[in-house]
């Protein structure tokens, strides 16, 4: 089958949220599947982000590590399966999108708190 890499990201003023999944080139569906086993999925609250940027004096590195580190943890199989059916190249790529969006997420409420 040929992968590709599917994004949908929604903003408001309460948390941002982030779905990458895999999907079939030929599948113009842009919505995340039902099956969890091809897809990471985030929910970054904004007050919880804030809430640990000042509890760590404003350490943007460890709190969007900390993030980053639950995220592993709580998508292990799915970066299992992800790794057995697109390799390891697609695999890396989608959790990089994620990570990113983590650090994006917890940049924002630092330039608010600034």
């Amino acid at each position: 089958m040929n992968y590709s890499i599917r994004i949908k990201k929604i903003k408001n003023d309460a948390f941002s949220t982030l779905a990458v999944w895999l999907s079939d080139k030929a599948d113009p569906d842009e919505t995340p599947p039902n099956d969890n086993a091809t897809t990471y999925a985030v929910i970054c609250y904004k007050h919880i982000i804030g809430e640990a940027l000042y509890k760590s004096g404003g350490d943007e590195e460890r709190v969007s590590q900390h993030i980053i580190n639950e995220f592993r943890i709580d998508f292990e199989d799915v970066s299992a399966n992800l790794l057995n059916i697109a390799g390891a190249a697609m695999q890396n790529q989608m959790k990089d999108i994620v990570e990113l969006f983590i650090r994006g997420c917890v940049y924002d409420e630092i330039v608010k708190i600034s």
